[in-house]
């Protein structure tokens, strides 16, 4: 048997989500995660090397020693990271920007 219910009416708005991100926006972040990762790949090792330790907060100081090689060095190789990474990428204007 099949009951039958009365029809509710919502009256309260939507909860918010707690990540703060609706299905689209979720969408969109996973499409620029992999338009980011595909760009890291196609750094040559060492950049890449570099860029990851960077991005994991390890200081130029410390990627020196154990890469065997002087901060200088790691600098020049992080600075054609993000080189090579603003040419895959493109840079994009801040929102609100001329």
């Amino acid at each position: 048997r099949q009951s039958v219910r009365p029809e509710e009416e919502l009256t309260d708005a939507a909860p918010e989500r707690a990540s703060g991100y609706g299905p689209l926006e979720a969408v969109v972040l996973r499409e620029q995660q992999a338009r980011v990762y595909a760009a890291l790949d196609r750094l040559p090792g060492k950049q890449r090397q570099v860029m990851a330790w960077y991005l994991d907060g390890i200081s130029t100081d410390e990627m020196a020693a154990a890469l065997e090689t002087t901060p200088a060095a790691v600098r020049q190789n992080l600075a054609r990271a993000r080189a090579h990474l603003r040419q895959h990428l493109g840079r994009r204007a801040p929102e609100g920007a001329p």
